[in-house]
């Protein structure tokens, strides 16, 4: 059999073209390319640092550590039950089981434009019968004769990734998954924070339940001391009749807070993925918030570590940089592009005298292909990817925008929360002080027991404001440990500059320099 011509149905002038030349073809045929305006219009990403919280800690008057974060921050408050549950609902959670599900996902898509920058081989083989009609072959030749034919072939082919484009797609789909393992942390965070506030609000709950009893112990004496009084006459029934609705004021007061507990114990199950009968076996937390004091102190450098720990601000930033990729990945289709390729197998007749010399065939050589007319389809891909990147830049920027006055937000609620906390101490130090001189002059006889439960109602209030306040202040240490990102300790290698631009080194879209 003789060989087969290199591009058997290409003009002869190419049919003797060198490699070499090949490569000065495709330059040349490059001009041809509508590349016109390639450069996207893309805004450059801001600059963390100008995003600075710094000020704002430093005006705090917060306490600042240098050991946070830590990466399991609610063990630090020492509590069994709050670490069984987190540990709980990061082992059972559905939410995490999809977050991780789309990682694998990700990988899986950058994995395959990895595979894709390579080359392939595929193998056939074959042995069927045919019967070829004798108008088109003459009898002598086989026309009109029933036969069998067998075959195998095997083909290699290597699309040369000359401008980078294939490149560019994979580190753009690798980029994608990087995001999508810290958007997966990000989850782990969100999660165990909703688990940490939610058992807060639950001692919260326990402690303004515990102010409503004794507010109705109080209140039932109150209506047991005045009905004494109503049957010797020494007063009326209207005064009785008061201190029955403040009785059960006290008591609605009681049973709404006994419902707040059953609710966010319900709360806690659900978030935990327990079954709703597992809330009945939940104690009532060791919280305190002296034990929470950890939680207000803050990072020296706020912004640094803001940056450094969000893994919402890391996805955004990584999503920028692979949107950026994939403009370079747009870039190169509209340009030439050179592919190996070689070809081998044989043919054989019903003997399967298939490696026999005079069967054999084989085919190789270089390519070229360059895409003259796509009627518009490779500049509006561009420009989607363009679009894209300026919407991901945008994301970033609101991202960053959003953490920093997230912190900035949760410090001076803590340092209000702080001092209301503080002054409501001092209310009750001063309301239990009047409380026990009353008491001291009823037991002298200056006073009666109903106006010693009437100074008492006042501690009871003092009191009832303290538990809010303190509920609140453990919400909002819970808070700011999520806006500084949760302890969350990045990888070195998903941890890239938490700013884009001039400092950076950028190139003509704005993207970092690589």
């Amino acid at each position: 059999m003789p060989k087969m011509p290199l591009f058997p149905f290409a003009p002869s002038s190419l049919r003797t073209l060198p490699t070499g030349a090949l490569l000065v073809t495709a330059a040349v045929l490059a001009g041809c390319a509508n590349s016109r305006g390639l450069t996207p219009h893309a805004q450059t990403a801001p600059d963390a640092s100008q995003l600075d919280a710094r000020q704002v800690v430093r005006r705090s008057g917060l306490s600042v550590t240098q050991a946070w974060p830590q990466k399991d921050w609610w063990r630090g408050w020492h509590d069994a039950q709050l670490d069984a549950l987190i540990e709980q609902g990061l082992r059972q959670s559905p939410t995490l089981a999809q977050a991780l599900a789309r990682v694998h996902a990700a990988e899986a898509q950058a994995g395959y434009a990895d595979a894709d920058r390579g080359p392939t081989v595929t193998a056939s083989a074959g042995y069927s019968g045919v019967r070829l009609p004798d108008a088109l072959l003459p009898a002598n030749f086989g026309g009109g004769k029933f036969g069998y034919k067998s075959d195998t072939l095997g083909q290699f082919k290597w699309d040369v990734d000359l401008w980078g484009g294939k490149r560019s797609a994979w580190e753009a789909l690798a980029g994608e998954a990087q995001a999508s393992a810290i958007d997966a942390e990000a989850a782990r965070i969100t999660l165990s924070t909703a688990i940490a506030r939610t058992y807060a609000q639950l001692a919260g709950a326990w402690m303004l339940q515990d102010v409503a009893t004794a507010d109705v112990a109080r209140n039932r004496q109150m209506v047991a001391l005045q009905s004494q009084r109503v049957k010797t006459g020494l007063d009326n029934r209207i005064t009785l009749q008061q201190f029955e609705s403040e009785l059960r004021a006290a008591e609605q007061r009681r049973e709404q807070a006994a419902q707040s507990i059953t609710h966010l114990q319900l709360a806690l199950a659900q978030l935990a993925a327990m079954g709703p009968d597992s809330a009945l076996t939940l104690k009532r937390p060791r919280l305190t918030p002296e034990s929470m004091r950890f939680a207000e102190a803050v990072p020296d450098d706020a912004s640094v570590s803001l940056m450094a720990h969000r893994p919402d601000v890391q996805a955004a930033l990584l999503r920028v940089q692979a949107s950026s990729r994939q403009i370079d990945a747009a870039k190169a289709r509209f340009l030439p592009n050179i592919s190996l390729g070689a070809l081998a197998g044989a043919l054989g007749n019903e003997h399967f005298d298939l490696f026999h010399l005079s069967n054999v065939f084989y085919q190789f050589g270089p390519s070229i292909s360059l895409p003259i007319f796509e009627n518009g389809r490779l500049r509006a891909n561009l420009d989607a990817q363009d679009a894209r990147y300026e919407a991901a830049v945008a994301q970033y920027h609101q991202t960053l925008l959003g953490a920093a006055h997230q912190v900035a937000d949760s410090v001076q609620s803590a340092h209000a929360l702080k001092q209301q906390v503080d002054e409501a101490r001092q209310s009750v130090t001063a309301a239990q002080q009047a409380w026990t001189l009353t008491r001291q002059r009823r037991d002298s006889g200056l006073l009666n027991s109903i106006q010693v439960l009437q100074v008492q109602q006042q501690l009871l209030g003092a009191q009832q404001r303290l538990a809010q306040l303190q509920a609140q202040r453990m919400d909002n240490a819970i808070a700011l440990t999520y806006a500084l990102g949760g302890g969350y300790a990045a990888d070195a290698s998903h941890a890239p500059a938490a700013g884009i631009g001039h400092d950076s080194g950028t190139d003509q879209h704005g993207t970092a320099a690589r």
